[in-house]
């Protein structure tokens, strides 16, 4: 029944418009996150300061934002949000950014502490944040051990690159 609704509301669409449509937004959140673990590794940005760490900063923020910005596209285009919730785990990440986060406020320099400029970026109340959104974008998204281990790979085989491309450098090849 909530299917022929959805039809009816969108006057001209038949169902396999409606499940493509369905299946795009969530098809573009796991893109994103694919994205993000695969470049994470290798991406960089010579010429900064900081070469490694504000970029990779920078990165995970623009994908996580997409990330979510399609994963809540699709919870409004479906009309309803499903979330995979394990209470245990997901008490431990809310108390490691409450920790985090008092830290930051009661720190001596709170800008440094949130943004990790210009110390180092990845020990950043920012950077937190942003994993633990990525860590509840692929808890939501990826559903069935395939594609975990599928996710997994891609990083494995992108830090493998990253091993190969450093390699390259010290043996002046590259």
């Amino acid at each position: 029944p909530g299917l022929k609704n959805k039809i009816r509301r969108q006057e001209g669409t038949n169902i396999n418009q409606a499940t493509q449509g369905d299946y795009a937004w969530s098809k573009l959140a796991k893109a994103a996150l694919y994205l993000l673990i695969f470049l994470l590794p290798l991406f960089f940005l010579p010429g900064s300061a900081d070469i490694l760490g504000l970029s990779k900063q920078l990165l995970l923020l623009f994908l996580i934002f997409a990330g979510f910005l399609f994963w809540l596209l699709d919870a409004v285009y479906n009309g309803k949000i499903s979330l995979n919730v394990r209470p245990p785990l997901y008490g431990l990440i809310a108390f490691l950014l409450l920790t985090w986060g008092a830290s930051t406020v009661f720190s001596y320099s709170k800008y440094g502490s949130f943004w990790g400029w210009p110390f180092d970026t990845g020990e950043s109340f920012l950077t937190l944040v942003l994993l633990s959104a990525m860590f509840f974008l692929a808890a939501n998204l990826f559903n069935k051990a395939n594609e975990v281990i599928y996710l997994l790979m891609v990083f494995v085989f992108s830090s493998f690159l990253a091993v190969v491309f450093g390699l390259m450098q010290l043996m002046n090849r590259f």
